[in-house]
């Protein structure tokens, strides 16, 4: 599932319980959580796919906001695969359905 991160507070008293979580959430190393915290702290926001919701709920817990991508883009990705598959372009709707996949698991 795509995850927005969208902030983590500044005086981050729970900077090293936001990195973990965020670790253990998206499967990053300790460099790219550090700096993703780093970036959400500056106002930068990062879209990932999350692997534990639990993780998440922890990142949350630590101060960090998250919020929910964008619905219509998976219905578009839906309409392009349908619209591919009546064009018969199957190598397309392979690759579509693919992401589809990997995206809304």
């Amino acid at each position: 599932m795509l995850i927005k991160l969208i902030s983590f507070p500044k005086p981050a008293e729970n900077k090293v319980t936001g990195i973990k979580a965020l670790r253990s959430a998206f499967g990053i190393g300790l460099k790219d959580g550090k700096d993703l915290i780093e970036e959400l702290q500056e106002g930068k926001s990062s879209t990932l796919n999350c692997l534990d919701r639990e993780a998440l709920r922890d990142f949350e817990r630590a101060g960090g906001v998250v919020g929910e991508v964008n619905v219509v883009l998976i219905d578009q990705l839906k309409e392009t695969a349908r619209s591919a598959i009546d064009g018969q372009s199957y190598d397309l709707a392979l690759d579509v359905i693919e992401l589809l996949r990997k995206y809304t698991a």
